[in-house]
């Protein structure tokens, strides 16, 4: 692989090339602690100890100290031998007794390698810089009706694994999603990772039995009737328009689709097996194909050394895709920018479901990855696990995953990375909701939900959009600016016909925002 092309998960320290320093490199496993971004103070916290490559550096982990708030809180006597290529513990602790809010939670992490006691917070890297986790203690659930259902759109596990990187497991995710309150999310691992050889990201099989191990695992863990569900999908390597690769999601299809064109495995070979139409002419049963962060840039050395390039304008209107994942993480620029990526669709005529995800590669707190491969790491929170969440109205909870895929197809979707935001139309006594299409409308609902956590609401704006004169505008804004609102409900009076192509909503409050679907006015 080419070194630093997708350097996104958990750092990977100790793969080393003939003749070149590497700084990050340690005599000893790498050992991470994470937890999650929020957590609702009347559940455990859950703190993930991650120790990797302890085949090469048998460890004795002796204990892991929790501090909170600078203050220390609870001990846990582990006294076991890593040895193996992962291991894994999850550590619960239960901070009932803590206020609501954000609280810093330190990791003193104390173990022995090669004879010798030693001690590292929050993980044991050169180069990062071992500071407490901000997690915010909920006293409430995250505000939302009670027909909605939240999910993290795209995700990385374990199964991506190669010279750089790694993420955590499947089992390991799941408590995780738990903690942050998603009902299901989406594990799209890399399908240039899924055909390798299951103890060797260097060789591929064409047997795929990483891929094979995969759907077991999730089919495993799903099947026990608890917690979030798994989706199970691949981000797929496929050529554009430009036959330059780019990446598309594909949830719970029965067959691997293989992808390898920016995998930096074949010298001189960077072309993708498939073009988009290939890819979606492969589709089957009710797997959901939704190109994944068009709107996000291509550094110069990918677009150089493993032909990556944008979705072009050309293959977004082209072809029929299920969504859009114009969201991908926190980045307030990413997001302004998919949303703009968005809106263009729109006005150009395309219908296209809106979705959200966060391209968490384990992450469940910060983010800790590659900089500058061999010698320096960063950390950031841009992309951090179930921080943006795709809403789907569901009639009941889904069992499984194709309910929440069939429940994503009628479009009744929201995108949030904090409060709720729900719009209905009418046209007489007959009610539309965000997906669905009109014929005319004369009202419409606005309902609107918040909470401290989220913070007051500051406002919500209603847009109508005009394809035929590629502009949208603002048909209805209310301002929050005298008092802390945190439950809105209005049916405003509108007369909307077929010049107007669609109509939808956004929220704003004090510390998030969200976006509604649309629903189109046409016969």
């Amino acid at each position: 692989m080419i070194l630093g092309a997708f350097p996104f998960l958990y750092a990977e320290t100790h793969y080393r090339l003939p003749f070149l320093f590497n700084r990050l490199f340690k005599r000893e496993p790498e050992l991470i602690a994470d937890v999650p971004y929020r957590v609702l103070k009347s559940a455990f916290l859950p703190v993930l100890l991650l120790v990797k490559d302890a085949h090469l550096f048998p460890t004795g982990v002796i204990s892991v100290k929790l501090f909170i708030d600078g203050q220390r809180f609870a001990e846990e006597r582990l006294n076991f031998l890593a040895k193996q290529k992962f291991n894994e513990r999850i550590l619960e602790f239960d901070v009932s007794r803590f206020s609501a809010g954000w609280h810093e939670i330190q990791i003193k992490i104390t173990y022995e390698v090669d004879g010798k006691t030693r001690v590292c917070f929050a993980d044991n890297y050169r180069t990062t810089r071992h500071r407490p986790f901000r997690c915010y203690f909920a006293a409430e659930s995250l505000p939302r009706k009670h027909d909605y259902f939240s999910g993290d759109f795209h995700s990385h596990s374990s199964f991506t694994e190669d010279q750089i990187e790694f993420g955590a497991s499947l089992s390991a995710m799941k408590r995780m999603a738990e903690a942050v309150e998603l009902d299901f999310f989406c594990v799209t691992d890399h399908s240039y990772d899924l055909d390798d050889a299951v103890d060797n990201y260097l060789k591929n099989d064409p047997s795929f039995p990483k891929w094979q191990r995969f759907q077991k695992e999730v089919k495993t863990l799903n099947s026990k009737g608890k917690g979030p569900l798994i989706i199970p999908g691949e981000e797929v390597s496929v050529r554009n328009a430009k036959n330059q690769t780019v990446h598309l999601l594909i949830l719970n299809h029965p067959q691997f689709i293989p992808g390898s064109g920016d995998s930096g495995e074949r010298w001189f070979s960077n072309k993708s097996e498939f073009s988009v139409k290939q890819i979606l002419s492969q589709i089957r049963g009710g797997a959901l194909a939704i190109p994944a962060h068009p709107a996000q840039k291509v550094p110069f050395a990918q677009k150089l050394f493993i032909n990556r390039g944008p979705w072009t304008p050309g293959d977004l209107l082209r072809h029929h895709f299920n969504g859009l994942q114009f969201i991908n993480g926190n980045q307030p620029s990413g997001v302004k920018r998919g949303m703009a990526l968005w809106k263009s669709l729109l006005l150009q005529g395309k219908k296209i479901f809106p979705a959200a995800g966060n391209d968490a590669h384990g992450h469940f707190n910060r983010v800790r990855e590659i900089a500058i491969p061999f010698i320096r790491l960063k950390e950031h929170g841009h992309h951090v696990f179930g921080q943006w969440r795709t809403l789907i109205h569901c009639s009941g909870r889904p069992q499984h995953p194709q309910q929440v895929l069939d429940c994503f197809k009628k479009g009744r979707i929201l995108l949030t990375n904090g409060p709720f935001l729900e719009i209905s139309a009418f046209s007489g006594q007959k009610q539309f909701f965000a997906g669905q299409c009109a014929p005319e409308l004369d009202s419409v609902k606005v309902e609107a939900l918040a909470n401290h956590e989220t913070g007051a609401i500051t406002q919500i704006v209603l847009w109508a959009g005009f394809p035929t004169q590629k502009r949208e505008q603002v048909i209805w804004q209310k301002d929050f600016t005298t008092q802390s609102v945190f439950s809105f409900s209005r049916k405003i009076s509108l007369a909307l016909n077929r010049l107007t192509g669609y109509i939808r909503a956004e929220i704003k409050s004090e510390y998030g925002m969200a976006l509604t679907n649309c629903i189109w006015i046409e016969d």
